[in-house]
């Protein structure tokens, strides 16, 4: 499972020293922004208005505190995501899918090229592609 991978990550490097150092990031790549702002659109999470030029800049705030630096809380954040048991299934997989759909169709939207940037949002990159599957699934795309 992805999240175990967030656990304990394959390189050996902890993965809550990886959250760490990403989440105190100033300025993240927009590699990890993409990343950043498909989650908080899976979770339905608003960016606040942060002065930046790129949309995608608003929701690095928000992440760091919905997600926090705590391992656990993120992990348990993550894993509480179920589209599978919304009222309207397959209508929530539809709306989930057309909020993220621009960010991973973008060709940086992959696990080895976010990796570049930080080893956390690596795996969280591979959680949210896993989640397109799922949601697919669910629409019946």
């Amino acid at each position: 499972e992805v999240l175990t991978a967030v656990a304990a990550d394959s390189r050996g490097f902890p993965a809550a020293v990886a959250l760490e150092e990403a989440m105190s990031m100033i300025r993240p790549s927009a590699k990890i922004m993409r990343v950043c702002t498909a989650v908080c659109r899976l979770f339905e999470i608003a960016p606040v208005d942060d002065g930046g030029d790129d949309p995608m800049s608003g929701f690095w705030q928000p992440s760091k505190n919905t997600f926090t630096a705590d391992l656990e809380v993120c992990l348990a954040k993550l894993e509480g995501f179920k589209p599978e048991l919304a009222e309207d299934v397959v209508g929530n997989a539809v709306a989930a899918l057309a909020r993220i759909e621009e960010y991973v169709v973008h060709p940086d939207f992959k696990p080895e090229e976010v990796g570049k940037s930080s080893l956390f949002f690596q795996t969280v990159c591979a959680w949210v592609l896993v989640q397109v599957d799922v949601l697919r699934e669910l629409s019946g795309m």
